[in-house]
Parts: structure tokens; C-alpha cells; sequence
């Protein structure tokens, strides 16, 4: 977050001159001055700015402010090359917006960029919300933990499934299993799957399984209740609220399943979008009852045409739940 100045300010530098050099920097923050005031520079003369973007808000209470330098010394140049800004986010006119600068990218976005060595692309759109991020950065990001946990209880045993974490850009040794918040697997697991047979029936376990990599281990995967049972009773299985579990596969090519759980019955909408937040398809409008679901989407337009390589978000909304997460499709 940026902070205010009573000389020039900008989210990496409030001044800079004769013929320095700033590249392969970005800001993502609220920039705010009260002199020149710009998303990456304050004040310029005879600067370069080269390989940068910006996908923050600027605010001044002077006349010089701008999305990427604020103010240009009077008779001074300032070489912008390959340089961008989120008009969506900043709320200026040019730039580009969100969809061009976010992964897959406008033809005419990020060209001469380094991505094997400087930049990397955020292709899942888990690090960085689909903006490039540098290299050096990925060992800064957060262990990703495993996905989509599901138990199912049964007669003295409680089944547990669950998916790969998206790709982190670490090396995924395995994964561990906790019952009650104690860990209950003696080896690491490879395998997305655990069968606790250390269980009393009628009693209800919670359960939740982290992701070991290299470096570190990642926080809780969704915690799930389940309670084993009898031969001679009803199975259990209770859910930590209404939750939007996410789709699988993602990316995905040529359909992909939304599961969802429900914590009581009731009026459901699911509806699919463009990262531009127009509607492609509503997939369920209608009353189901309390429990996990799912649902097939195959890209299609509403007319039933294909649609192109790209990041789609999908909403789930109920009487008192409402969340929205993307996916991404490729060709």
C-alpha cells in the first residue's frame, strides 16, 4: 500500500533523474501524494522505464498524477518501453485492461519480456491473480495445499479423497493426513488417498491433509467431518458449511466438473462468466437439497458455439452464500 507524501511520491520511486533505468519492476498497490504522483514514479527527467507495469490505484490532491509517472520535468523526456498499466484497476483511459494483461495475454502485451529468466507466466492464476510475477519471487510464494478433501464414512473405516495441489513451482514430495488436528500417518503419502481405520463408529472425526514439498509444508487443505457407522446405522457425512469446492480438472480442455456443497436446501444459482463479467451460462437455477453437487460445463456460448482458450469465472450463489472463483480453459 502506498502512503502520503508531501513531496513527490510513486509506488516504487518519488524521483528520479539523468538517465536512470527502471525495469522489470511492477506495483501492485494504492499509491497516494500529495505532489507528483504516479503508480511507479513521481517525478521524471530523462528517465527509462522499461518491462514494468502497474495494476494499483493512484491518488493526489495536486493536478500531477498518473497511472504510471506523475509528472515529466518540463522539457525532459521519459522512455516508456513495454510498459502497461491495468486501466480496469487504476481507472485511467489507455493501458490495457485486465483480460489483456492477466495469462493468456493479448498478442500485443509483455512482447520482449524475458519469461525464461526474469519473468514467469502465472498460468493457474494462484500466485499472482494471472499477472507475471518475477522469477526470484517464487520462493516467496505460499505452500499450495491439497484440494477438493472429501470423506466417506463406512462400517469402522473413513475413506478419504482429495486432489493435487495446483502446480506451485516446488517440488511436491507428498502429503499428510490429520484427524482431530494430530497428524495420524506414520510415512509421507504419495497417493490422494487414506483409509483411517484407527475410528470408533458413532463418533464424529474432523479431517483435514497438507501438502509436503522440499522446502516446507502447506497449511489445511478444507477441513470435512465424517462419522463411521454400523452396519446397522445410517451413514454421516457433514460438511464444514456451504462452500463452492472448485472445478476439476483446471485448466481444463474439454469440460470440467463445479462441485459445490450445501449445508441446508434451498434456491441455487450457478452461473458461468467472461473474465470481463459477461454471463456465458447459467448452469443450475433451481431448489436442491442439503449435501454435496456437482455439475458438467462444456464451453459453449449461449448459442451453442465453441469458445476460445482463456480464464472464465464461475458464481454460486444461495440465500445467504454468494463466491465466485475462476478456471481456466484451454484449446
Amino acid at each position: 500500500k502506498g502512503f502520503i507524501s508531501g513531496g513527490d511520491t510513486g509506488g516504487l520511486f518519488g524521483y528520479v533523474s539523468w538517465s536512470n533505468v527502471i525495469n522489470n519492476s511492477y506495483v501492485q498497490a494504492e499509491v497516494t501524494g500529495r505532489g507528483a504522483t504516479g503508480g511507479i514514479l513521481g517525478l521524471g527527467w530523462h528517465v527509462n522505464i522499461d518491462r514494468c507495469y502497474f495494476t494499483g490505484t493512484v491518488h493526489s490532491s495536486g493536478s500531477s498524477f498518473g497511472p504510471i509517472v506523475g509528472l515529466v520535468g518540463e522539457g525532459i523526456q521519459v522512455f516508456f518501453r513495454n510498459t502497461y498499466y491495468d486501466r480496469d484497476r487504476a481507472g485511467f483511459m489507455g493501458g490495457r485492461t485486465t483480460e489483456e494483461m492477466t495469462y493468456p495475454y493479448a498478442e500485443n502485451t509483455y512482447v520482449n519480456w524475458d519469461f525464461e529468466n526474469t519473468w514467469v507466466e502465472d498460468v493457474y492464476m494462484f500466485h499472482n491473480d494471472g499477472y507475471p510475477y518475477l522469477s526470484w519471487q517464487t520462493f516467496h510464494f505460499e505452500f499450495i495445499p491439497p484440494a477438493s478433501l472429501s470423506a466417506a464414512p463406512d462400517d469402522n473405516v473413513v475413506i478419504l479423497n482429495w486432489q493435487n495441489p495446483p502446480d506451485s513451482l516446488r517440488t511436491l514430495l507428498g502429503y499428510n493426513v490429520f484427524r482431530d488436528d494430530e497428524q495420524i500417518n506414520d510415512e509421507l503419502l504419495t497417493v490422494t488417498e487414506y483409509h483411517d481405520t484407527d475410528v470408533i463408529n458413532k463418533v464424529t472425526y474432523s479431517y483435514y491433509v497438507t501438502a509436503r514439498y522440499d522446502d516446507g509444508e502447506s497449511g489445511p487443505s478444507n477441513r470435512v467431518f465424517a462419522t463411521p457407522y454400523s452396519s446397522s446405522s445410517e451413514p454421516e457425512l457433514i460438511h464444514f458449511g456451504t462452500k463452492l469446492l472448485g472445478n476439476y480438472p483446471n485448466p481444463f480442455n474439454p469440460e470440467t466438473k463445479i462441485s459445490f456443497y450445501l449445508d441446508k436446501g434451498g434456491k441455487v444459482k450457478l452461473e458461468v462468466f467472461t473474465i470481463r463479467g459477461q454471463k456465458i451460462a447459467t448452469l443450475l437455477d433451481d431448489r436442491l437439497e442439503q449435501g454435496e453437487h456437482s455439475v458438467v460445463w462444456t464451453p459453449r456460448t449461449i448459442r451453442g458455439s465453441d469458445l476460445s482458450s482463456g480464464v472464465y469465472l464461475y458464481r454460486l450463489q444461495t440465500g445467504d452464500y454468494d463466491r465466485t472463483r475462476k478456471m481456466l480453459y484451454l484449446k
